[in-house]
């Protein structure tokens, strides 16, 4: 799981890079769930210095 999680997340990087006003805020808002999901399975993988990052 942590792989389709991690590109979308990077996914969402790249689509926040050109966006703006409302689009941007969604986007980063998503983002940053995903952000958090993330550390989450890495956390749980056993890899903390991933999950921090």
């Amino acid at each position: 799981m942590l792989p389709v999680i991690t590109s979308h997340a990077d996914t969402i990087e790249q689509m926040a890079r050109t966006a703006f006003g409302q689009s941007l805020d969604d986007l980063l808002q998503v983002g940053a769930g995903y952000a958090e999901f993330a550390g989450w399975l890495h956390q749980d993988a056993g890899d903390a210095e991933a999950a921090t990052a």
